[in-house]
């Protein structure tokens, strides 16, 4: 299956009642490891968590972001980064998979 057929799937998957987006709140701000597709089509896995406010600069100028941008804080990196929840392939915490998509059937 061809990459753009490959992303539209995992678009689909992830709009019904945007599952991912109920995983992500249900961490609580725990530690989670997140695979996702880049814009670029390549695979990245990161470890973060949500809530960590410690590291913010300046006033609270919060731009617009779209509904579908999940921003976490990336422990690795020790900084913010943001994903496209629309591109999740899979959610890990509590040493389990809480949610993951089979890719192995598009490719």
């Amino acid at each position: 299956m061809n990459l753009l057929k490959w992303k539209k799937k995992i678009i689909e998957e992830n709009n019904m009642d945007n599952k991912v987006k109920r995983v992500i709140n249900s961490s609580k701000g725990k530690f989670m490891t997140v695979t996702f597709v880049k814009k670029d089509g390549t695979l990245r896995s990161m470890l973060c968590r949500t809530g960590v406010h410690k590291f913010v600069k300046g006033t609270d100028k919060r731009q617009k972001v779209s509904d579908n941008i999940q921003v976490v804080y990336d422990m690795h990196k020790k900084a913010y980064r943001s994903f496209n929840t629309d591109r999740v392939v899979s959610i890990k915490f509590n040493g389990e998979t809480q949610y993951n998509l089979d890719i192995n059937d598009w490719v």
